[in-house]
């Protein structure tokens, strides 16, 4: 049996953290498993490049020089049990279309239409909103990851689909996390381009936040910064500056890529302190009960500390320098619960 997933992948950290779940759980299961991403896919290929199952995994590109025509997404897609877009922010006017296109494809060729754990943030454009409504439509099952997104859910299929449209914790909680222990203490900063957010000025706020990185090693008293980037293919010039300015701070700087998972994941659990405008290394933090900051660049950031109910660690969008650090431990989640929550679902669509 075949199951395919569909998502941005490549070298994204969050994203990766999702596929790895769920290639993990439904490689039990399926003796096939197709994944179609809008990254790189030679990234992503290589960042599975260890992983056990790699043997039955075929990766296509939806993007860029290699991507694969719609006739031959048709043909591999064919006798899919499933094809599930595997979590992340898919719905937004910054260009989340939810693969509605391949989706739609994938429905015609009689292939189960699967959304699971997934956020929906800006929808001002009704363009965004046919294409929420569109998804939720042709789709077997939605399953958003905060009760914002699934109320927003419910509003833009005006009601008509709650049949169909549920709750499910971020698929990345489910994630198993090596225990290792490293040498030193340090903080990890993990910057976004934000060159696709017209109301913010991309290198004041990517200079604003490494600045505040510094800060927060005087106030613990260390020296060290590892740079997390999360997504090379977006994020590698922002971080090679905030890179630069810590090394003139005199700080000691040590960069990694959010494609190695498991280091990043140990990374994290390792660390002292975290600064990030990226979601998903804050997901982690909290679990681990890492205190953390998260930058308030889009709406998910908001809905997340408000969902963990630790807002105090939301970093305002405009007065970065004016921020005070919450360095206590925050309160973990009952994570058995979340993971139990979310393997429940996931064995739902087992074949």
């Amino acid at each position: 049996m075949k199951i395919s997933f569909l998502g941005y992948y490549g070298s994204n950290f969050g994203d990766l953290l999702m596929l790895n779940a769920l290639v993990d759980y439904y490689s039990k299961h399926y003796n096939q498993i197709n994944i179609y991403t809008y990254g790189n896919h030679v990234n992503l290929y290589n960042a599975f490049s260890s992983n056990p199952n790699l043997y039955n995994i075929k990766v296509f590109g939806l993007s860029g020089e290699q991507k694969i025509s719609y006739k031959h997404f048709m043909k591999t897609v064919k006798g899919s049990q499933y094809i599930i877009w595997g979590g992340g922010t898919c719905f937004m006017d910054q260009g989340g279309t939810g693969g509605i296109k391949f989706m739609l494809g994938a429905y015609l060729a009689k292939v189960a239409v699967l959304y699971l754990g997934i956020g929906i943030d800006s929808h001002f454009k009704l363009k965004t909103k046919l294409i929420v409504f569109s998804s939720i439509l042709l789709s077997k099952a939605l399953y958003l990851r905060d009760e914002k997104s699934l109320k927003l859910a419910n509003k833009l299929s005006l009601g008509l689909f709650k049949f169909k449209v549920d709750y499910v914790p971020d698929i990345a909680n489910v994630r198993e996390i090596l225990t290792e222990q490293f040498s030193g203490d340090y903080i990890v900063f993990c910057c976004r381009d934000l060159s696709v957010y017209s109301d913010l000025n991309n290198e004041k706020v990517n200079h604003d936040l490494a600045t505040l990185a510094i800060r927060s090693c005087k106030e613990l008293g260390l020296n060290r910064i590892v740079n997390l980037v999360c997504d090379a293919e977006i994020d590698e010039n922002q971080s090679k500056k905030a890179t630069d300015l810590f090394l003139e701070n005199n700080i000691q700087v040590d960069v990694i890529y959010g494609s190695d998972v498991d280091n990043s994941l140990v990374t994290i659990q390792n660390a002292k302190f975290v600064i990030t405008s990226r979601l998903h290394p804050a997901v982690v933090a909290q679990n681990l009960s890492v205190s953390y900051s998260l930058y308030n660049y889009s709406d998910k950031n908001r809905k997340f500390v408000e969902e963990v109910n630790e807002q105090s660690r939301l970093i305002c969008r405009y007065n970065i320098d004016q921020y005070i650090f919450n360095f206590h431990k925050p309160k973990s989640n009952n994570l058995k619960n979340v993971k139990q929550n979310i393997n429940d679902v996931l064995k739902k669509y087992i074949s």
